[in-house]
């Protein structure tokens, strides 16, 4: 019988050393690259245990992608780098649910990621924010689009949206002007610096013909839109429903058997 050690899977580390603040490490994993770091409520908060954290490097196809683990139970004062890297194999790494790209199983890490990479997480926050936005965004435009009409029909011919900067201090805020003819530099400045602004360049003069056709293509697009996220919703409903379906259905057959 051969009294050879077994081959430690971190070479050249010491395990049973105590777990410094810096301590660091990077491996592949599953054609991965992980790299551990230590967070710093293990050390800062009283009783929270060793924390650390985890990021996915996947060679820049998506974006910048961490998650974290932690023991609660185990003070970092009495933490080895074992301990920290016992902790750092239990993050496991799952295809991204809507791509396929690498992605934090929710089920092993602390993440609000649900399974999907960073990319796809943020383009679908942005959607969901986009979705929210929508119908005050309607309902904007076409307020625009009527007071151009209004304004275009009593002989006005330009659009001045500034943004005023108040020199005293406070929130930054939207002005509309409307004039009958093209006014000049001098006059938006003088304008603005009436209104109490302490920048003077911040605005858009635009035509109220190409204005009304910028409004129409934007308030046209607002609504293909509408529709497209009701197909979204209505899509999702049912696979929501077919999966509870097929769920309920698993259930009913594992019932039976004996």
């Amino acid at each position: 019988m051969s009294d050879t050690p077994s081959p430690t899977p971190y070479p050249g580390i010491d395990l049973s050393k105590r777990l410094q603040r810096e301590f660091t490490f990077t491996t592949q994993r599953a054609g991965t690259k992980l790299t551990l770091r230590i967070e710093h409520p293990s050390w800062t908060y009283r009783n929270w245990g060793l924390q650390i954290g985890v990021s996915i490097d996947d060679g820049g196809k998506t974006r910048h992608n961490s998650t974290g683990a932690r023991r609660p139970d185990l003070p970092f004062e009495q933490a080895t780098i074992g301990d920290a890297l016992a902790l750092f194999e239990s993050v496991r790494v799952v295809p991204c649910r809507t791509c396929g790209a690498p992605a934090f199983d929710p089920a092993t890490s602390i993440t609000n990621r649900a399974g999907e990479c960073e990319s796809c997480f943020l383009q679908r926050i942005a959607r969901d924010f986009e979705r929210k936005m929508l119908p005050p965004r309607i309902l904007e435009l076409k307020g625009e689009i009527q007071r151009a009409q209004e304004h275009k029909a009593k002989g006005f011919t330009h659009r001045l949206l500034a943004v005023i900067h108040p020199q005293a201090g406070g929130d930054d805020y939207f002005v509309e002007f409307f004039s009958k003819t093209e006014p000049t530099q001098a006059a938006i400045e003088k304008l603005l610096r009436k209104r109490g602004s302490a920048v003077l360049n911040d605005y858009a003069l635009t035509h109220l013909d190409n204005l009304q056709t910028i409004l129409q293509e934007a308030l046209a697009k607002a609504e293909a839109d509408k529709v497209a996220f009701a197909a979204e919703k209505a899509t999702a409903r049912k696979d929501a429903a077919k999966a509870t379906r097929a769920a309920k259905k698993a259930i009913g057959k594992a019932s039976k058997k004996p």
